[in-house]
């Protein structure tokens, strides 16, 4: 079999062996899959800065269809996203992003649409310096559109699908959302925002809203965070 080549963000990585690394690729045209890259550890192959977390890369490999692991040939860098990885809420905003695109996709369930997403929406955090949080919001809405399990109803009629599976009892452990029409306005602003502008809007209750779209999203129990999220908030309690 002839070898491949695709553009992939690297969504997160583990040790294999002694030098090597297992590592989730989220692809622009193979969907989500994982893979082994031999040595990539090895201080000496030059590796390791190549595979990192949010890096952008050309992939090549000599794709088998009935393996769980690729075994990556080559690759080269085409974005490292350095500006995100400068700042906390910068590189809490972009592991979440690629978190719940973990969760919400099974391996090689192609989607070119959710990739350029990805591209174009971590571009954007990383120039901005403003209201960072919106793009979270931004792709959560976006992904639960490319996934099947939209927020919106009937856009025309601007009904929420969310306010069928919301009833009196349900409360978030920070906020109760039976008063979830509050946010309609500032959603369906969010959705039908531009990635350029998302910085200029300052939205009250930011934090709230994308908690609850992380459990909508990936049907959690609510007041359950995504690990990142956990992790981040660690590392804050030390600052």
């Amino acid at each position: 079999m002839s070898i491949v080549e695709t553009e992939a963000i690297l969504i997160k990585k583990f040790k294999f062996g002694d030098t090597s690394i297992i590592a989730n690729f989220f692809s622009k045209n193979f969907g989500k899959f994982s893979a082994l890259i031999k040595g990539a550890r090895n201080l000496k192959s030059g590796k390791s800065a190549l595979y990192q977390s949010l890096n952008r890369l050309s992939l090549y490999f000599n794709k088998k269809e009935n393996r769980e692991l690729q075994i990556i040939n080559k690759a080269d860098l085409i974005d490292s996203y350095e500006g995100i990885k400068k700042e906390l809420d910068k590189i809490n905003t972009g592991l979440r992003i690629l978190e719940l695109t973990n969760k919400l996709y099974i391996e090689y369930d192609k989607h070119a649409e959710t990739y350029h997403l990805l591209v174009n929406i971590l571009k954007n955090i990383e120039i901005s310096a403003d209201n960072i949080i919106n793009y979270l919001i931004y792709f959560q809405l976006k992904i639960s559109e490319h996934t099947g399990i939209s927020f919106f109803g009937n856009k025309k009629e601007g009904k929420m699908i969310i306010n069928s599976v919301i009833s009196d009892e349900t409360f978030d452990y920070k906020s109760s959302f039976k008063e979830i029409d509050t946010y309609m306005d500032v959603l369906y602003k969010i959705n039908l925002s531009d990635l350029d502008s998302l910085n200029q809007l300052h939205i009250d209750n930011a934090d709230l809203i994308s908690d609850f779209l992380d459990s909508y999203l990936i049907q959690d129990n609510y007041g359950r965070d995504l690990k990142t999220k956990r992790t981040i908030n660690q590392m804050k309690s030390f600052n």
